[in-house]
């Protein structure tokens, strides 16, 4: 066959043999595996965690109930009283060791903001937020004149007083009496035990006067 000047014939290029095709899968396999370890490890791990309740970070905490908020208005009722019977050798509340006829009354700047209803012969009484009374039906109160608790400004430095008797047609028993500064009183039920006196348990509700709720008013 004649060969044309100045052009060469190139060599026909052999096909790779099965040693350097057996090194090229392995190194494609090795890579994969590589690929795989890098990325896929981490994934792994955090779904085990996960399934075994491992939590990797730590949950903010739950907030608490908001503290009142200075200069705006709240309701204040104590909701829960619970007293201490009198000790052996003493006479009863009431006579015939009957117990207390319990009542309170809140004092906030010096003056007596609220008077609590009577709750006659029991060492554990509880308050409603709204309680009709039949002088209200007679005045035909508004649902806000029927809501039974004292009505405050939230002011630093200022303190609300709290004073529980046994009433008495004429001379009331002091049951216990203790002072809460305004800035402490959060927003909500809290409860404060042993207070003061021969009071056990109290549990006061202070709710924004202004956002209160049908369902806030009656529970």
């Amino acid at each position: 066959m004649a060969v044309l000047p100045g052009i060469q014939m190139s060599e026909t290029t052999a096909p790779p043999g099965p040693r350097s095709s057996l090194g090229r899968w392995s190194w494609i396999i090795g890579s994969s595996i590589f690929v795989l370890v890098v990325f896929g490890l981490p994934f792994l791990v955090g779904s085990a965690n996960q399934e075994e309740g491992v939590v990797s970070q730590e949950e903010p905490p739950l907030a608490g109930p908001p503290p009142v908020r200075d200069e705006f208005h709240y309701y204040v009722l104590l909701t829960v009283l619970e007293v201490a019977s009198k000790e052996d050798g003493e006479s009863g509340w009431d006579t015939g060791q009957g117990a207390p006829d319990l009542a309170y009354e809140i004092r906030w700047q010096g003056t007596v903001v609220f008077e609590s209803s009577t709750k006659k012969n029991t060492l554990l009484a509880k308050w409603s937020n709204t309680a009709v009374e039949l002088s209200d039906l007679l005045e035909s109160v508004s649902l806000d004149d029927s809501f039974k608790a004292a009505r405050i400004t939230a002011r630093r430095g200022q303190v609300l007083s709290f004073r529980v008797v046994d009433k008495d047609l004429l001379r009331d028993d002091l049951v216990g009496e203790w002072e809460v500064a305004v800035e402490t009183l959060k927003v909500g039920d809290q409860e404060w035990i042993e207070p003061g006196g021969g009071v056990v348990k109290a549990i006061c509700r202070v709710l924004p006067l202004e956002r209160v709720d049908f369902e806030e008013l009656t529970r």
